[in-house]
């Protein structure tokens, strides 16, 4: 049968656990020898079996002293490469790269799958164990490694999953939450109250604007015009009329009132400024700011 489109067996014999790299090997080459060449004879079979194993499997082929009878058994051939892998299974190495495995970004089911699939290769006695300590200390969030740490020695490798999964799905609701429009919300329940506020800050600017123009409205209303400089009263910084080429006197003086320098306090705008501050002792004032 034509073996065209049918994927072919590779043995990599760098892996670090040979064993089960060959197991699975063996049990491709096993689909292939059973199905579309299951009508060969044993010595095309095992031409097939050296030619999958690669040019270093047919370098540990060549060491071997086969009688004339075993060089015929496809399953003496098996035996004899199972024999080659067996010593070569570094468990040392599994278990220094199982030790140092972190989440990183993976999710925790990632995190465990990845674990389980490297303490294979590590010949634990207890693997379960040793994958809870892995989630323990490689975990991501420090949230789930102080709940796991304050279950205890009760803790079992099926609860520390569950905790870390319960703790990475809320964290994912949250976020979708976060994901939210809030500003549109705050924005609707403030509306009412924003609304009238303006509309009582229109009021009192504009009740402001008309004691400008009208002057005061009660005798409760007390109005300090701002001093206004124009040719008829005199210089902006001292007061008093002098011709524009004259040193004004207020030059090199200090202010009594704002402590600045080139200007009398008399003239001062810092002090204008606070006189233009109307005093309004209307009781609709307090219903306004209080609002």
């Amino acid at each position: 049968m034509d073996l065209n489109g049918v994927p072919q067996p590779q043995m990599n014999w760098d892996s670090t656990n040979l064993v089960d790299t060959w197991k699975k090997f063996k049990q491709h080459v096993g689909l292939i020898l059973d199905g579309p060449l299951a009508e060969k004879d044993e010595k095309v079979k095992i031409t097939y079996l050296l030619l999958w194993v690669g040019e270093k499997g047919r370098d540990i082929y060549n060491t071997w002293q086969l009688s004339e009878d075993d060089a015929k058994k496809l399953s003496v051939h098996f035996d004899k490469f199972l024999t080659y892998v067996q010593p070569k299974q570094n468990s040392l190495l599994a278990r220094c790269k199982f030790r140092y495995e972190t989440q990183s970004s993976d999710t925790v089911e990632q995190f465990i799958t990845r674990l389980k699939l490297i303490a294979k290769d590590c010949n634990f006695k207890d693997t379960d164990e040793m994958i809870r300590d892995s989630l323990i200390f490689g975990t991501s969030s420090p949230k789930v490694k102080e709940k796991l740490l304050n279950e205890g020695d009760t803790l079992t490798l099926e609860k520390a999953i569950q905790i870390a999964q319960a703790f990475e799905y809320s964290q994912g609701q949250l976020k979708e939450m976060k994901n939210l429009e809030p500003s549109t919300v705050v924005h609707e329940l403030n509306l009412p109250r924003h609304s009238q506020y303006n509309s009582a800050s229109s009021r009192k600017n504009h009740k402001t604007s008309d004691r400008t123009r009208t002057g005061p409205v009660n005798q409760n209303r007390v109005k300090v015009e701002p001093h206004r400089y124009s040719s008829q009263q005199g210089c902006g910084n001292c007061g008093r009329r002098h011709s524009k080429h004259e040193e004004c006197p207020a030059k090199g003086k200090k202010c009594n009132s704002c402590q600045k320098w080139n200007h009398f306090a008399q003239v001062c705008r810092s002090k204008q400024r606070v006189d233009e501050v109307v005093l309004d002792t209307d009781s609709d004032s307090d219903q306004e700011f209080f609002y």
